[in-house]
């Protein structure tokens, strides 16, 4: 790859900077952007490369691609919590409601506590999916 650029600049052609993966001397993976660049001079041509090694960056920048991946996944466990927490709102002050009108005796009572106990049940499940969101947005 390396040689095949050289020669497309000994050619005369521009090319763009390209990266390179690499094992230095302590084995281990560096990445190098390179850059080739004939220069013309009174004496002829020379051939210039520069070679950074853009190792770090490249492992911060997938870093940061992952942290913004977490905050995502955060915000939408966020508002699909706070939705699923207006629905059982909804469910548990309904239930209250019409068990406060049933009298004391009636055989519904017993069906509607189970639905007010799913209803607390799912406000629990909410504030566990929020914690969840809130250590997704915060990176942990």
């Amino acid at each position: 790859m390396l040689q095949t650029r050289l020669q497309r600049v000994v050619n005369g052609e521009r090319v763009p900077r390209c990266e390179l993966h690499v094992v230095s001397r302590e084995a281990t993976r560096v990445t190098l952007e390179i850059e080739i660049h004939l220069i013309q001079n009174g004496a002829g041509a020379v051939i210039q490369g520069v070679a950074r090694d853009v190792t770090a960056r490249l492992e911060l920048e997938a870093q940061l691609r992952q942290a913004q991946k977490m905050e995502a996944i955060g915000r939408l466990a966020s508002g699909i919590a706070h939705d699923f927490n207006n629905l059982a709102t909804v469910v548990l002050a309904s239930a209250e409601r019409v068990s406060a009108q049933l009298p004391t005796e009636s055989s519904a009572r017993e069906e509607l506590e189970a639905i007010r106990q799913a209803a607390h049940d799912a406000n629990a499940l909410t504030r566990q999916l929020l914690d969840f969101a809130q250590q997704r947005q915060r990176g942990f």
